[in-house]
């Protein structure tokens, strides 16, 4: 599960096209853009401030700060060292101005910040120096010790649990939101061979992702003489059907999906 802390540096979007959307159409919401489907650089756009916001959050655990006072004992960290890596304050003092370079300590070295001294450790090297103590001592506990120990150890396993699976309900909540927010966009050409008033046009349109719900939208556009009205029926979580009402012989479709993601 370490391994993917990283993932909290990698930001939607950080070198792709994006728009400043205002304080006014972001209390709207995405209804600010009416019936239009949002464009790339607005949806990278919501996805990158979003990220920058966990990133921020992420940064502010023991993330080191400038010109701070550190007592002996506190613990740092740096997006410039690798995730695994953190910092122990061994003599206390006031940070420098400048952060500095980290990436030349190796494991255990000690590294000057103006009056405080860093020691550079890993927490890898931590859990497997604990787990060899641990073992080591094991012989030592009563079995009532070692019995209370697992309590606590499975307790502590079982709210991290319980924290995880809330996390990924609302990663899911989120994912389900963003992509209500997106439409798919496809063009069809339906066409008529019957003699008006009847009508043979109506054509399946397959759905390129299937909803987990009945309750999206569809927009169609259409031009045209004698087309009368496109019609949406039948809809189903893998697709639906356009049919037109006109004495048209044929139309051009294009039609808008979204939402149904709940």
């Amino acid at each position: 599960m370490l391994s993917n802390l990283n993932v909290f540096r990698k930001l939607w979007a950080a070198q792709g096209p994006k728009v400043t959307i205002s304080d006014v159409e972001l209390a709207q919401g995405w209804g600010y853009l009416g019936q239009r489907p949002p464009e790339v650089e607005e949806f990278n756009y919501v996805q990158n401030q979003a990220d920058e916001k966990l990133l921020y959050l992420f940064e502010l655990t023991f993330h080191w700060e400038p010109n701070k006072s550190y007592a002996q004992g506190d613990i740092a960290t740096s997006k410039k060292l690798d995730y695994l890596c953190y910092l122990e304050c061994t003599q206390a003092g006031t940070s420098s101005g400048t952060e500095p370079d980290w990436t030349q300590a190796a494991l255990g070295d000690t590294v000057p910040d103006n009056t405080a001294r860093w020691v550079l450790k890993s927490i890898a090297a931590d859990i497997n120096a604990a787990k060899t103590a641990a073992t080591a001592a094991a012989n030592t506990y009563t079995d009532t010790e070692i019995a209370v120990a697992r309590a606590e150890l499975e307790k502590h396993k079982v709210d991290n649990i319980a924290y995880l699976n809330m996390l990924a309900q609302e990663v899911m909540q989120n994912k389900r939101g963003i992509e209500n927010t997106l439409w798919e966009i496809g063009q069809v050409t339906l066409t008529n061979t019957l003699q008006y008033p009847f009508n043979n046009s109506q054509v399946t349109i397959s759905l390129k992702k299937p909803r987990n719900t009945m309750d999206y939208i569809v927009y169609v556009e259409y031009g045209g003489n004698n087309v009368g009205e496109v019609i949406v029926s039948g809809k189903q979580t893998n697709g639906f059907k356009l049919e037109y009402t006109g004495s048209a012989s044929s139309v051009a479709v294009k039609y808008y999906v979204r939402g149904g993601m709940q």
